[in-house]
């Protein structure tokens, strides 16, 4: 006969005297604590009897009785995150490995265990970039002869690859940059597969989190152009007061009038000849390529300080789509803090 037995509920434990099961509702009330203890003194090992969570201290020179604690379980902990120090320019570094062997398209859910990090240094620098690494486990199959089963004739567990760059100004954007991180990851893998030679995804091995603080470059009201570039008389600077630069630029570029280009006036008209729908007024560098891909226009932003003369700030990757280019010039003055785009 056993001497224990778990119920859904409760516990029962044999007593001896009366020779047969005794239930207790509660397995760490007193009464249960009793029984386990007339049981331990008979031999039986506590680790044998005791229920989850209830831990056994026999007499001992300070205590001459036998004593129970209630110890609560302690919660498993999230896979292990690694730091390493920073390199080309970014902060920090972190990798998690998957250690749980998660299988096919689970293991991106690691992903998810970034967030506090990414939580963390937004709240400490107040915008940041950052982008993902992920390695993967990739298996080549071949059919048997016999069978026709698929064999895994081959691995490769160095395959690469990388997310997009995501940008932070909010934090209410961290989870849908995530998201669209590992969207773009995992789209990534059929790619993988079709270049290869029966070549399939099996498992996600680490995951990188590389991230920087981030200054968002915001264009708006009217700067002067300095006078070493409006001697060339190259750049068309519209003289506007609001914070829609960006747009009368783009127009300028697009739609000059014959005269009197800087004037805001001439262009004020034309604003329904390109989409500038989710476009931010100040224009942060970000909102460009949106700009370009639903206008099917090209854009090179270029930068200028006095000590570095210009310089290309963002180079666009819409040349093959663009039916029209545009080459902008991002004035910054450092004493207001305000940005201006001008046509070049």
């Amino acid at each position: 006969m056993p001497i224990i037995s778990q119920p859904k509920k409760g516990i029962s434990i044999f007593d001896e005297k009366r020779n047969r099961m005794i239930y207790y509702k509660d397995p760490y009330g007193v009464k249960a604590k009793k029984a386990y203890k007339r049981l331990i003194d008979y031999g039986t090992l506590a680790e044998f009897i005791l229920p989850p969570g209830l831990k056994h201290h026999p007499p001992s020179y300070t205590s001459s009785r036998h004593t129970f604690t209630r110890v609560t379980p302690k919660k498993p902990k999230g896979p292990k995150i690694e730091g390493r120090t920073s390199f080309k320019n970014f902060l920090a570094s972190f990798t998690i490995n998957n250690d749980k062997n998660l299988k096919k398209l689970n293991g991106f859910k690691l992903l998810e265990e970034f967030k506090p990090t990414l939580v963390k240094y937004f709240k400490e620098h107040n915008g940041i970039k950052f982008y993902f690494n992920a390695c993967y486990e990739m298996h080549r199959e071949l059919a048997d002869g016999e069978t026709g089963d698929m064999q895994v004739i081959e691995k490769d567990t160095d395959a690469w690859r990388t997310s997009n760059i995501r940008e932070i100004t909010n934090e209410t954007q961290i989870d849908d940059a995530i998201k669209n991180s590992k969207n773009k990851l995992i789209q990534d893998i059929p790619e993988m597969e079709l270049k290869g030679s029966g070549w399939k995804f099996h498992k996600v091995l680490t995951l990188e989190l590389h991230v920087a603080k981030y200054k968002a470059i915001k264009a708006g009201s009217y700067i002067e152009t300095p006078k070493v570039l409006a001697t060339k008389k190259a750049i068309i600077n519209v003289q506007n007061k609001d914070n829609e630069c960006f747009k009368w630029t783009a127009l300028a570029a697009l739609y000059p009038p014959s005269k009197n280009n800087e004037r805001v006036g001439h262009y004020k008209k034309l604003q329904d000849k390109l989409d500038f729908e989710g476009i931010q007024f100040p224009t942060p560098l970000s909102d460009i390529p949106k700009f370009e891909r639903r206008n099917k226009v090209s854009i090179n932003v270029y930068g200028y300080t006095p000590k570095k003369g210009s310089y290309l700030l963002q180079k666009s990757k819409e040349h093959t789509n663009a039916e029209k280019h545009i080459d902008m010039l991002l004035l910054h003055d450092e004493v207001s803090g305000n940005s201006h785009y001008c046509w070049i």
